[in-house]
């Protein structure tokens, strides 16, 4: 099974969430074949299939990750079932790819940000699926010939567009189950490191966003995967 990253220019670390997002891939995750990382190249970077493309749109992150999806999945090289990730995504705990959940976080939140309109403009449009919210940031299984189906009549490069697992999930999944406490921690604030080893200490994925990406959080990232991939120069 593949792996996809789609990469942004915005790394607010100088692209150190990639890199050791892939240390934590080759450190924990069995059964990747190929890995392929599609828009911003870093210099650094090696031993990848890598699309340089550019962003779909300037304000809609949702609408750059799903274009860049969508492009791979019409790539023949791509396995039929893949792994999404993002570059802010670790993974902890030694597992195999194939045999990664896929977990809900519920029927929605709420929120003024522009996310979270965009999710709950995604919620709506599936209301008649009685849709959850599968954007529980983690890395999650896809297949390319049903993604294309799922995408198939959204304008999702306008505003304020969906969020790309929430309306993919939904039309494809039949069982659904909720996200177990604990499974993966998400980090959304500044923390300390002893606040975070806490929190997450059982879980098999450690995620984050640029809010909770504080010194703390890199010197903690840095002490769990200290050695270079073999993705790196």
């Amino acid at each position: 099974m593949d792996l996809l990253i789609p990469l942004s220019n915005k790394s607010t670390w100088s692209d150190n969430e990639l890199r050791y997002a892939l240390r934590s891939v080759e450190s924990n995750l069995q059964g990747i074949d190929t890995v392929w990382t599609i828009g911003h190249k870093p210099e650094w970077l090696i031993n990848t299939t890598h699309i340089l493309l550019g962003e779909a749109t300037k304000t809609n992150s949702d609408a750059n990750i799903i274009a860049k999806v969508e492009y791979l999945c019409k790539q023949p090289g791509l396995s039929d079932n893949f792994i999404r990730m993002s570059d802010d995504q670790l993974v902890l705990k030694f597992l195999k790819a194939s045999e990664i959940p896929i977990y809900h976080v519920g029927k929605g939140k709420s929120g003024s940000t522009t996310w979270y309109k965009r999710l709950q403009n995604t919620l709506k449009a599936l209301d008649h699926l009685d849709p959850r919210n599968y954007d529980s940031h983690y890395p999650m299984i896809y297949n390319k010939k049903d993604f294309i189906k799922s995408i198939k009549g959204f304008k999702y490069w306008t505003n304020p567009g969906y969020t790309i697992n929430s309306l993919y999930f939904n039309q494809v999944l039949v069982e659904r189950k909720r996200l177990p406490i604990g499974y993966r921690t998400h980090i959304r604030k500044p923390l300390s490191i002893k606040e975070i080893e806490a929190i997450s200490q059982d879980s098999y994925f450690l995620c984050y966003n640029d809010s909770g990406l504080n010194e703390s959080m890199k010197m903690l990232i840095e002490c769990i995967f200290p050695n270079p991939s073999g993705f790196e120069k």
